[in-house]
Formats: C-alpha cells, structure tokens, sequence
C-alpha cells in the first residue's frame, strides 16, 4: 500500500458530534466516573484522543466489547499498556449478563469523591452518575443495555445513533449517562480510518471498496494467515489481488457474463471479518500503540 496515501486525511464530522462534545464539556463536573467503550479488536484506532482533552482528571473505566471476537493471546498486553491511564481495564462480552454482573460490581467498587456537606449532615450522596463515551458503533448503548437490564437506551448499529444524551437508572446507587458516538475530526493516519471501516465502525463507503479489501487479505496474509488457510482451504500464501479472485473462484462467484465476481468477493471477506467468522484478531500494531 502507498505510505503516502496512508497519510491523506479522512474527514467526518457531524454537526451532533461537535456539540455533544461541548456538551460533555459541560456537563463532567457533575459526573463521577466515565467508562470509555472500545473495540478489543482496535484498541488504539476505536478510541477518540479528543476526548482525553474533554474528560480531564475525571477517573475511567476502559470497557474493550467484542472480546469473542478478539486475538484472546493479546489481551494481556493491551492491559498492561492501559492499566496506569484507566481505573480498570476490561474485556467483555456486552450481551453476556455475567460480564454485565462483573462490571456493574466494579463501577460500584470504586470510591469517588463525596461532597464535604453530605458527610457533615450525614446525608445519603446522589447515585454515583457515570458516564458513558466512545466512537459509534463500539457498544455504548449495548452496554447500557446490559447494566440496566432493559432497553431504555436505544440500540442503532449505524454510526452516531444516538443523538442525545440519555440517563439511565441501573440501581438506587448508580446512573448511566449515555451519550452519542463521538469520532475525530480527521485522522492524520489513514490506516487508523481503514481499521475503522474494516470493523464497520465507520461507513466502509469512506474508502473505495478494493481499497478495503485489497489491504484487509494484505493484513490476514501476514499476521492471520492460518484463518485464511482454514476457512477458505488456502494452501499457500497469495498476494492480495490473487487472494481475492481465489476467493471469488473458491466461492463460485460468478457474473452473468462468466466472469469472476470480484467485488462480491471483496464485500464477502469484509463481511466475514468483520462478524468474527475468521477468528480473532487483533488489527492494531502494539508497538504502536
């Protein structure tokens, strides 16, 4: 792949993100805890810088979903590079109930700051008030979802579903604020908006389809090869254009005229990697995380 193309800028930016931002700029003082969702299969490209410079001293929780379909085998190094910046880090499954039991007992576990005048007349703090933040489409809602039991949270899977601030009662002692996905303004780095697209994350239509494709087979020849092997019956090694006619070939997709049905193909592996069927994986460089 072109380095140079790498780095052209990819820009996205609802109106609804920029001022939910300022939004949660306003409203932090009164939160006690922020849990960030982010995509365990991208731990670094899933998560917004932007909102470190909104979210200030405020402690956090690092919530990572999809973890079924994560590199199981790099879990502990991605908890040891977050574990100084967060609270806790954690790796969870948001439509099992157990994470959901798991979870709900750590938020609850850390202490925060109590006002001077609830001790002094001994009377019972607010819930603790935790919000919730991420990019779309990681799980927010999701996991709202899960802690409350109900779906008081609405659930979209396209990016930047919830337009709105929501409040969420989980129990007497504790409340959920969710809020809309929030991505960046640009990326600099154009590999971090190709990961994005590869999970479907962001609309795979941002970046042209072979483009998609062509550096997703680049990415599992090299690190994922043993998948490819085993889904598809490779046998050896392939570069990226002849992986994905062996692929049309292999899955018989044909067009009218005869012909190798290329872009079905490439729609067919991203869809595939995207809902897990290859295996786990982890698409983001540690070293450079």
């Amino acid at each position: 792949m072109n380095k140079d193309n790498q780095k052209q800028q990819v820009h996205w930016f609802p109106g609804h993100m920029r001022a939910a931002l300022n939004e949660i700029s306003e409203k932090i003082k009164s939160i006690d805890l922020v849990v960030e969702i982010g995509d365990a299969r991208a731990p670094k490209s899933s998560l917004n810088p932007y909102l470190k410079k909104v979210l200030g001293n405020k402690k956090k929780v690092l919530v990572f979903s999809k973890k079924d379909r994560a590199d199981k085998y790099k879990i502990s190094l991605i908890e040891d590079y977050y574990k100084d910046e967060y609270e806790r880090v954690v790796f969870a499954d948001l439509l099992n109930p157990k994470d959901g039991i798991y979870i709900k007992g750590i938020l609850e576990g850390i202490k925060r700051d109590v006002s001077p005048k609830y001790l002094a007349y001994n009377v019972k703090p607010l819930p603790k008030r935790v919000l919730v933040v991420g990019i779309p489409n990681v799980g927010k809602s999701t996991f709202v979802n899960l802690l409350a039991k109900n779906k008081k949270a609405k659930v979209g899977n396209t990016p930047g579903f919830t337009k709105a601030q929501q409040l969420i009662k989980v129990s007497d002692d504790l409340e959920l604020c969710d809020t809309p996905g929030i991505l960046p303004a640009a990326y600099e780095d154009k590999e971090v908006a190709m990961h994005l697209a590869w999970l479907g994350t962001i609309k795979q239509d941002i970046l042209p389809l072979d483009t998609l494709a062509l550096s997703l087979s680049e990415f599992l020849m090299a690190n994922y090869f043993d998948y490819l092997k085993k889904r598809y019956e490779l046998e050896e090694k392939l570069s990226s254009e002849d992986f994905i006619k062996y692929l049309a070939t292999y899955r018989h997709f044909l067009m009218k005229n005869g012909e190798l049905d290329i872009e079905r193909a490439q729609k067919v592996l991203l869809k595939e990697f995207e809902s897990g069927k290859l295996g786990g994986v982890l698409i983001d460089d540690l070293e450079r995380i």
